[in-house]
């Protein structure tokens, strides 16, 4: 792609996302000057950026809101409902011919139609200017008018570098391949010392070197890797204003914790289940007006989209204030599809019969909306977010609403982990999930009632071992048992081990195959011996 269109379709699509941040924020405060400010400068460089190549369309519609915004910047015209309405149809009009731009080069053929819509609109709402002039005619010696640029925009620059995503990956690949290596190096400096200790000396201190380097370049590139989740997060504000006015309904978003950071994949990898989360809220969990008023609720709807990070971890949960899941729905439906017999269907539990939401073309909705309702459900959901190495979890209250929650890793290709033995066998435990590691004589751990319990800090912590929970044969336990304290600061618990290992950085690749279903592991590393690690999901492990 010449250099030119890919550095357009990069700031054009940062651009159009300020508009919308600013218009979405004006519904909320209508009197922001500062806001309108920030949408007008956003629209104007894109203006000036689309003059530059052969858009007229594009340019023609941009010009018109430019001239609102103007408008409404100089107090002419209020910065009121259906100015906004009017402003990011432009905006999501520029979103989608941006996009067209990028996979095939040109505006598309309906674009000279929506262009002139949205013309006869804005134009409408602004009124007669003095300053107006059709952007598209311009004389042989005219140019487009240049970016309104800040104070600090050059310095910025100069200190900044736009890199192709695909060469972070490439570097973060390499990355992953040298820990392997270095692993391999370390088992081998090791082994060395049964044959020549001087040489075992001087690999172990190469591998020492080995392992500062790789471990300063993985911190790079992770930092590299690593976005806020508002990457993805500020996407939705506008889809959801606009989702809920086609289906005649008032919606307050909230959004806690976009600045919780993550490995781009993973926050990439969001955007579209959150997306299709958000639809179902809104089509089915909140109801209309009308309803809501009926029941004693506010006629807007409410819908949190909150993230935080733990452990290693990062949590999502979208919850609504909507009519919840209808559980005798979901087995009706069930029954309909023939998905299940009717013995076995009456013989799910609650929670069994809201996880059958999961299956593959499931939906109870009887009808296609613009929104939702197509057949491709929360079993495309679930396989997006299984594909992250997370997993999905519904709970709904009828009447009041339903939360679903993702669980994710932070990262993707490298993680820091603790070697630990549950019976015979080794496994790795995430770094972040470990909160202190503890050695205390056996007769200081309490029988309590069916388990165990010990004492730390004069706080009592439940106390479980590994390998029970693990299904594996315990070996004989040692005088001083050895403790991983894990779990919330509220909630921690005692996990026993047989052993701990050392401390280090694995390539973690992603379950598949026979162990693709296996919930309590986060992926799996391939050690400096040549043997496969499998890498222990703590929280899936505890029951979640």
């Amino acid at each position: 792609m010449d250099e030119l269109m890919e550095q357009f379709l990069i700031e054009s699509r940062e651009l159009v996302q300020q508009a919308s941040d600013d218009l979405i924020s004006l519904d909320g405060n209508l009197g922001d000057q500062a806001r309108i400010d920030s949408a007008f400068r956003a629209m104007h460089t894109l203006k000036g950026s689309v003059a530059i190549f052969d858009f007229p369309p594009m340019l023609s519609a941009l010009h018109a809101a430019e001239e609102l915004l103007s408008a409404v910047r100089g107090h002419r015209v209020p910065a009121d409902k259906p100015v906004l309405d009017a402003l990011l149809q432009c905006v999501t009009a520029s979103d989608a011919w941006i996009e067209s731009i990028a996979a095939t080069g040109a505006l598309g053929p309906e674009s000279l139609m929506e262009s002139e819509r949205l013309k006869a609109l804005l134009s409408h709402i602004a009124g007669p200017s003095p300053y107006s002039r059709d952007p598209t005619v311009l004389s042989p010696s005219s140019k487009p008018e240049a970016p309104i640029a800040t104070p600090s925009s050059s310095s910025a620059a100069n200190r900044s570098l736009r890199i192709d995503g695909t060469q972070v990956d490439a570097v973060a690949d390499v990355v992953g391949e040298l820990i392997i290596a270095k692993n391999v190096l370390g088992n081998i400096a090791s082994r060395a010392a049964d044959v020549n200790t001087e040489l075992s000396r001087a690999l172990k201190a190469n591998h020492t070197d080995m392992e500062r380097l790789i471990g300063d370049l993985h911190r790079s590139v992770t930092r590299l890797r690593v976005v806020p989740l508002s990457r993805s997060f500020r996407r939705f504000p506008r889809l959801v204003r606009d989702m809920a006015g086609k289906l005649g309904k008032t919606v307050d978003l909230e959004i806690v914790g976009e600045e919780v950071e993550a490995d781009k994949t993973i926050v990439d990898g969001l955007y579209e289940p959150l997306l299709h989360i958000l639809r179902n809220a809104l089509d089915h969990g909140i109801e209309e007006p009308v309803v809501r008023t009926a029941a004693g609720k506010s006629a807007s709807g409410r819908i949190k989209l909150e993230a935080r990070k733990s452990a290693g971890q990062i949590t999502i949960s979208v919850s609504d204030d909507g009519r919840g899941l209808e559980v005798e729905q979901i087995r009706r439906t069930a029954l309909r599809k023939n998905m299940m017999t009717p013995s076995t269907v009456a013989d799910l539990d609650e929670e069994a019969v809201v996880n059958l939401i999961f299956a593959p073309g499931f939906s109870t909705s009887s009808s296609v909306s613009e929104v939702s309702g197509r057949g491709v459900g929360m079993d495309a959901v679930k396989t997006s977010v299984e594909a992250l190495s997370g997993r999905i979890a519904v709970t709904s209250n009828p009447g009041a609403g339903t939360n679903v929650t993702l669980i994710l890793p932070l990262a993707v290709f490298v993680s820091t982990i603790m070697l630990v033995r549950a019976g015979e066998q080794w496994f790795g435990v995430p770094f972040e999930a470990v909160r202190e590691t503890v050695r205390i004589p056996r007769d200081r751990v309490l029988p309590i009632k069916a388990g165990e319990a010990f004492s730390l800090r004069n706080r009592v912590l439940p106390l479980i071992q590994l390998s029970s929970l693990l299904g594996l044969p315990a070996s004989t336990r040692p005088d001083n048992a050895r403790i991983l304290v894990v779990g919330s600061p509220a909630a921690p618990v005692g996990l026993e081990v047989e052993d701990f290992g050392e401390r280090m950085e694995v390539h973690l690749r992603p379950v598949t195959g026979l162990l693709s279903g296996f919930t309590d592991l986060l992926g799996t590393a391939l050690l400096g011996d040549g043997k496969v690690l499998m890498v222990l999901n703590i929280s899936n492990v505890l029951g979640g």
